[in-house]
């Protein structure tokens, strides 16, 4: 769906004080299902620049995941909504895992860091 919006560049129409507000289904995209997960989350992105956010939105679309000749361990949530996970290629796939996953996961995440950095 973002790839999509990318390709006809309807990023480019968003107005840069939408970029920074809570809509409804911001929660679910991200995976923020408990009160503090929603809380930290508002919190981001009410604080977030539009500047920032808006140049984020255009790099990411724009990246087409070219990594020559580095080794690179990618870690994945299998409920992401944002990035769905459909047929990427992934070294780990956290179950339950969403997009705020670095959070609401932070304990197995922090495992999967240590076990690549023990390699």
């Amino acid at each position: 769906m973002l790839r999509i919006g990318g390709m006809l560049h309807l990023n480019k129409f968003i107005p840069r004080q939408l970029l920074t507000q809570i809509h409804p289904l911001t929660y679910w995209f991200f995976g923020a299902d408990e009160k503090d997960e929603r809380e930290l989350l508002r919190a981001i992105i009410e604080q977030a620049s539009p500047a920032f956010v808006k140049w984020a939105i255009n790099i990411f679309l724009q990246w087409h995941g070219d990594f020559e000749n580095t080794r690179l361990f990618r870690i994945h949530g299998a409920n992401d909504k944002l990035l769905p996970l459909h047929n990427r290629q992934v070294d780990y796939c956290v179950i339950g895992g969403g997009h705020f996953m670095v959070y609401t996961k932070s304990e197995e995440i922090s495992k999967i860091i240590d076990d690549i950095v023990k390699q």
